[in-house]
């Protein structure tokens, strides 16, 4: 993935950078098997964030990332101007590979529980 670790992954375009830890490199991030993938990204406050993924036709939801927001001081405190386009990365190119067929989003910082709950209902 450009990183050091082979994907793919789900990972978070954070405008100044695509990251899928604090650091950019999560040894510890194994690669997605699956034909289509239910993928999360969650900001709360207090400098977290996390990153969830899991195959959206079986099973449950895997935490990839769970920590402090990338890089001080761009992502913390968190910033939010412009707008938020779902499936389609800020600069527009064409550069990223599959589709995207659904999302949403929500305010504050979901539970695991009712992040299960979603993935339940998506499998």
């Amino acid at each position: 993935d450009g990183y050091g670790v082979r994907g793919p992954h789900v990972m978070a375009d954070l405008e100044m950078g695509v990251y899928h830890s604090f650091d950019r490199l999560n040894e510890s991030y194994t690669a997605i098997n699956a034909s289509f993938v239910t993928a999360m990204l969650k900001g709360g406050s207090n400098n977290h964030w996390s990153i969830k993924w899991g195959d959206a036709q079986t099973g449950s939801l895997h935490t990839a990332f769970d920590g402090p927001r990338p890089q001080p001081p761009l992502y913390n405190p968190m910033k939010k101007p412009g707008g938020l386009v779902l499936g389609l990365g800020g600069d527009t190119s064409n550069g990223g590979v599959g589709t995207f067929y659904e999302g949403v989003v929500t305010t504050g910082y979901s539970s695991d529980e009712a992040d299960d709950a979603v993935q339940a209902n998506i499998v």
